[in-house]
Formats: C-alpha cells, sequence, structure tokens
C-alpha cells in the first residue's frame, strides 16, 4: 500500500540509500511539510485546529531518533494559539503579506533545513512557486489550492543510478526490473471491512436478505456467500502475487513473516522444495555505499541578509482594476468605453454613473472621480458635435470592409445627412490612431456616405483631435 511504501521509503532514505516513487512519497503526511502548512494557517487567522496539529508536529520534530516519546503539551496549559504564535515570534515571520514561497523559505531557514538536500522541502517551495505563478503569491489562495490538491503532489528526487525505486503492485503492471524485493507479500484484505449481502435463511425466518460484514469465522460455518467471496479474495490476492513475482529479470526477494502463517505459510510452503536447489561458488564481498555525486555544480544554501531587511514593494492598483482582469488599465478602458456608450448628451452622464453605482459594476469613489474628469471634457466645445440631442447616434456599429473585415468605431453620429466619427482612448497619443480614424472614414465613403470629419478623444488628457479625410 501507499502507507507501507512511505515507511520503506523513510527508512532507505534514514540510510542515505536514495529513492525514487511517485506512490510512496507524497508531501501531505511529512512531519516537516504538515508542520510548515499548519503555521502557515495560523500566520493567516487564528485557527485552533491548525495550531494544535503544528504543536503536535513541532513535539514530533523535536523527538530524538531514539524514539523517545514526546508529549507536545506536556504542562503546559496554554491556549496552543499562544504558544505557536512564541514559535512564529521566534522565526521572525512578522510580515504575513509576503509570498508563500518566500514565507516557506523562512519557516525551513529557522529549522535549519536545506531545500537543495530535502527532497520535501525542495518540493513544497516548487508547489508554493508554480501555484504563485499561476494565481498569484496569495497565501489564502495557496491554502486553498494545498487543501484541494497540493497535499497529493508526489515527491520526486533526481533518479541516479544507486536509486531505489518503490511503487505499488499495481503499478508495477507491465514493468520489468532487473532486482525486485517485496517487502510485503500479506497483500490480503482487512477483514471485517467488507459488507456481504447474505440469505439468512432459517437463522431469521421471515428475512429474505441481509447486510454482514465479511469475517472468517461466516465461511467456516459454511455461509455460501462466504465462502465465495473468500475464494475470490484468495484469487485477487494470487494475481497481485503473480504481478508481483514476475517483475524480476535477475533476482526476485520476497520478505516473509517469522510467524510463517497465513500468506507467507503458503509462499514458504511453495518455494521449499527449492531451498536445497541452492549452488554457491566463493563468496560475495560487501559493498561500500557511495554517496552520489551532485549532477551539476552544487552552491551551498546561503543568506545574504536577514529577512527583515528585505524590501517588499507593493503597489496600488489603478481605478477601475478588478480581480478578474489580469490586465487593469485594459479593464478600465472597456469600462469607461461602456460607460460612455450610454452617454446621448452631457446631461446623461449622471444618470448613467448612478446607474452603475446602483448595479455594484462602479464603485462611488470610482464614479465621483470619472464624473469629475468627463464631465467638463463632454461640454467642451469639441465634443458637442458628438454628444446632442438633435443627433442620431450610434455607438460601436460594425462596419463591414470590402475585403470582408470588420471595422467598429466607438461612436457615428448622423446630423442633416452628414457622418462624423469619434474614437475613445484611453491610453496615450499612437501615430496608427489617425490612420486606423481614416479608414473607418474612407470605407464609408466608400459607400456613398457623405463624411464631414473624425476625432480622437484622449480621455487622460482631454485632448481631442480632429482628423480629416483624405483627398
Amino acid at each position: 500500500t501507499s502507507a507501507q511504501g512511505k515507511d520503506v521509503a523513510n527508512w532507505l532514505m534514514n540510510a542515505g540509500i536514495g529513492v525514487v516513487s511517485s506512490d510512496a512519497l507524497q508531501l501531505g503526511g511529512d512531519p516537516t511539510t504538515e508542520f510548515v502548512v499548519d503555521l502557515l494557517r495560523c500566520l493567516q487567522g487564528p485557527d485552533q485546529p491548525a495550531a494544535t496539529r503544528a504543536l503536535q508536529q513541532w513535539a514530533r520534530l523535536m523527538a530524538t531518533e531514539e524514539g523517545v516519546a514526546v508529549d507536545p503539551f506536556g504542562t503546559d496549559e496554554r491556549d496552543p494559539l499562544v504558544r505557536i504564535q512564541e514559535i512564529i515570534g521566534s522565526m521572525g515571520l512578522k510580515d504575513h503579506q509576503a509570498a508563500p514561497a518566500d514565507l516557506i523559505l523562512r519557516v525551513l531557514s529557522a529549522m535549519n533545513i536545506d531545500p537543495g538536500a530535502d527532497a520535501y522541502a525542495l518540493t513544497l517551495l516548487d508547489e508554493a512557486h508554480a501555484h504563485a505563478v499561476g494565481h498569484g503569491a496569495d497565501l489564502s489562495g495557496f491554502i486553498a489550492h494545498w487543501d484541494r490538491s497540493g497535499a497529493g503532489r508526489g515527491v520526486v528526487p533526481p533518479e541516479h543510478g544507486q536509486a531505489v525505486r518503490i511503487m505499488t503492485i499495481h503499478r508495477s503492471k507491465g514493468l520489468q526490473f532487473p532486482v525486485v524485493i517485496v517487502p510485503f507479500p500479506e497483500v490480503g484484505r482487512a477483514s471485517g471491512k467488507d459488507l456481504l449481502w447474505v440469505t439468512p435463511g432459517e437463522t431469521v425466518p421471515g428475512l429474505p436478505a441481509a447486510l454482514v460484514r465479511m469475517r472468517k469465522d461466516l465461511a467456516e460455518v459454511g455461509v455460501p456467500e462466504a465462502v465465495e467471496e473468500q475464494h475470490l479474495s484468495a484469487l485477487d490476492d494470487l494475481d497481485l502475487l503473480y504481478v508481483a513475482f514476475t517483475r524480476a529479470e535477475d533476482a526476485l526477494y520476497v520478505v516473509l513473516d517469522n510467524r510463517r502463517s497465513g500468506l507467507s505459510a503458503a509462499i514458504a510452503g511453495l518455494l521449499g522444495p527449492w531451498e536445497d536447489d541452492r549452488y554457491s561458488l566463493g563468496s560475495l564481498p560487501p559493498v561500500k555505499r557511495a554517496a552520489p555525486g551532485p549532477t551539476g555544480r552544487a552552491w551551498p544554501a546561503m543568506r545574504s541578509r536577514e529577512w527583515d531587511a528585505t524590501p517588499h514593494f507593493r503597489t496600488e492598483a489603478p481605478p477601475g482594476w478588478s480581480a478578474h482582469s489580469p490586465d487593469p488599465f485594459r479593464s478600465h478602458g472597456t469600462m469607461v468605453h461602456e460607460l460612455l456608450a450610454e452617454v446621448r448628451t452631457p446631461e446623461d452622464l449622471d444618470r448613467v454613473l448612478e446607474l452603475a453605482t446602483r448595479r455594484r459594476t462602479l464603485s462611488v469613489e470610482m464614479a465621483a472621480q470619472l464624473h469629475e474628469q468627463l464631465s467638463p471634457q463632454l461640454s467642451g466645445p469639441d465634443l458637442v458635435r458628438f454628444f446632442g440631442n438633435d443627433l442620431e447616434v450610434r455607438t460601436e456599429a460594425s462596419i463591414i470592409h470590402p475585403d470582408g473585415g470588420v471595422l467598429r468605431p466607438d461612436r457615428i453620429v448622423r446630423k442633416d445627412d452628414r457622418i462624423r466619427l469619434l474614437d475613445i482612448k484611453t491610453g496615450d497619443v499612437r501615430g496608427d490612431h489617425q490612420d486606423q480614424m481614416r479608414s473607418y472614414m474612407d470605407v464609408l465613403r466608400s459607400t456613398g456616405e457623405t463624411v464631414e470629419l473624425g476625432a480622437l478623444w484622449y480621455v487622460r488628457t482631454g485632448e481631442v483631435h480632429l482628423v480629416e479625410p483624405m483627398a
């Protein structure tokens, strides 16, 4: 199982043997990783369950290698939140607004853990960085991601020639390896966990069927359904053993229980007749374990300055910024265009802004800023020709180009069979803006319309640039 594989992986890694596994090594369940994540939860806000779990993991991490039991709470009766805040303070975690990867690195540094030498720590940092790149460096967002799927992230150290690969029997199907070790041949399912429909018969007259837990004694007394289930379970175990015992190319090692009961006894009986067919020549010298060399140039972990001296940068969002838009300036420009499309005369501006605030698409503060900016410009002499009661107005109307393309000026105004075009710009002045306006005018003139003039309105500066049609 994955739990057994994790135990084997931890034992091998503690012995200095490289391990490659996506089944046995997962971030969730590692004491250091769980402690760091629960510490981040407490850093985000008061979290009693997280503080309690963090203290338990902290005690586990502080325990000696001899396995001496450590009481995570002991005689200290203070609230876990108070105690965990002391740990947070001792680590110098003052800025909870920092990026999750930055906070994780600070905790690891305070615990004297080098991510370059710890596969779990390095994978946790990678996970935090990948989430920040895709979704932003937000602590609450990372914790939500961790609860959804981050804990199941597999830890896969770099492969090298001396690594041991650990996997479940199911995942090994179809694969071959020079040497295979089967440490847990007892693949049977735990008794009492499977539910089974049986026919009680005379045991409970009048009851056509009953749902019971599968137990060995049911098969021993001859319950037909239990006997059949026992046979099917044994067949499943045999299928798994067949897969496990046929993966090796050169050597197969099976670790049997010394008590030789159950499946271990059956396997020992199967292999027993060949125990005498052993031949040896010479002796196998002991192999000295050599630590794998670095794959590239490695630099030791170092801190260029204290964390408290690290500058933190924060920028204010521009007006109209939306959390759902990766480009706030484009979002602001789109909002201004949508508002002005509803304005026919300068007097309409108040109504349009009030309606937007009621719909909660615009804050009251932002509406006041836009009114202060747009009202004097709309009443100016340059824009009066495009906003008035005596005008026929179309906004965002499509003009089909002869080559099949579509042109869409912001505002087309008709008066006395003459057309005026207005394009609204929320950014800086660019030379191609006039070329764009002339293309609108040329296409309309080619349809027989009389185009009087075109104009470019730069909202940010209040400038209006008139564009004459090409002769």
